[in-house]
């Protein structure tokens, strides 16, 4: 009977290391079992900040689907309610605009830009004016005809103002290299070099007043500069923002890297940009930002109807 229960109850060393493991892991399992149930789930806390930013974002996210939609209906109605017939933008009135049923903001940005000296030489010109879309211009693009005018003058291009006073050599500043601009009374090498390499950075000038923010500009530079240059803006080169990168838009001067990335930001969520006024409706960009960087920006892209032509473009803006 000793024997039995001396071969009953003796283990061998492996056998009691698996005995012990196996009670370790009931003992902790009780433990778990007895200390859960006891403990007490603080009560969540609803971040008043985070959910303050979330509708933040819910209304902003509204309006930029209200500024699409509303970009939408426009392209939908603009060429229905036109009637165009011959004429020259040059010298149309409003009142003949009126009658063709042009939008009333094309109109009256058409007559602005003629007031502040602005002329059309061809039919492409009416692009520029803010508010033309490609489908009101692919609409009336066979009813302009302009009377032949002269070009303004290039780099290097001889003006006489009176018979009696000396000829003025008048240079197109976006075409101008280092040595033209030394011709120039008062201008050095150093800030001719400043001026290209500004224009450069810029991608080309679109107003003779830029020529203020390229560093050591004065008063009297300013007037030595105005009186002979001219700006030819289709030297300008632009920035698709549908497809340039992040280094390609931070490089422009215009450009901060706050605004390159809500203008990503944007992108990434509402697709392609149709139209460059998305940018300002849409709070991307403030209006005085929206304004100075506009003539560098352009959407390579056009309005659904119009994908299938052969030359994709989007709304774009005069000055």
């Amino acid at each position: 009977m000793r024997k039995l229960m001396r071969e009953l109850f003796f283990l061998k060393k492996g056998e009691q290391r698996a005995l012990f493991f196996v009670g370790f892991i009931l003992l902790l399992s009780l433990a778990t079992r007895i200390y859960i149930p006891r403990q007490e789930y603080k009560e969540r806390v609803i971040d008043e900040v985070f959910t303050d930013n979330m509708d933040l974002l819910k209304r902003k996210i509204d309006s930029m689907n209200r500024a699409r939609k509303s970009i939408s209906r426009s392209y939908s109605t603009t060429v229905k309610d036109l009637n165009p017939f011959s004429f020259d933008p040059n010298t149309v009135t409003q009142t003949a605009l009126k009658e063709m049923n042009f939008p009333s903001r094309v109109s009256s940005n058409l007559i602005s830009y003629r007031r502040a000296g602005g002329e059309f030489f061809d039919a492409e010109d009416m692009r520029k004016i803010y508010g033309m879309d490609s489908v009101t211009f692919k609409a009336i693009e066979s009813y302009i005809h302009i009377e032949r005018r002269e070009q303004k003058p290039t780099a290097g291009t001889v003006e006489y103002t009176r018979e009696d006073e000396s000829p003025v050599l008048i240079f197109e500043l976006n075409g101008a290299d280092s040595i033209e601009l030394l011709m120039i009374k008062g201008i050095g090498p150093v800030f001719s070099s400043r001026i290209i390499k500004y224009r450069n950075l810029l991608g080309a000038f679109y107003s003779i007043d830029q020529l203020w923010e390229v560093y050591g500009m004065d008063s009297l530079k300013y007037q030595s500069l105005k009186d002979v240059l001219t700006v030819d803006t289709t030297h300008i080169q632009k920035i698709d923002i549908n497809t340039a990168s992040f280094k390609k838009m931070i490089s422009h001067p215009y450009l901060e890297r706050k605004e390159v990335m809500s203008l990503i930001h944007y992108r990434d969520y509402a697709g392609k940009i149709i139209d460059l006024a998305e940018l300002r409706s849409s709070l991307v960009l403030d209006s005085v930002r929206y304004r100075k960087i506009r003539p560098y920006l352009k959407c390579g892209i056009s309005h659904p109807a119009l994908r299938k032509q052969s030359t994709p473009s989007c709304k774009t803006n005069s000055y």
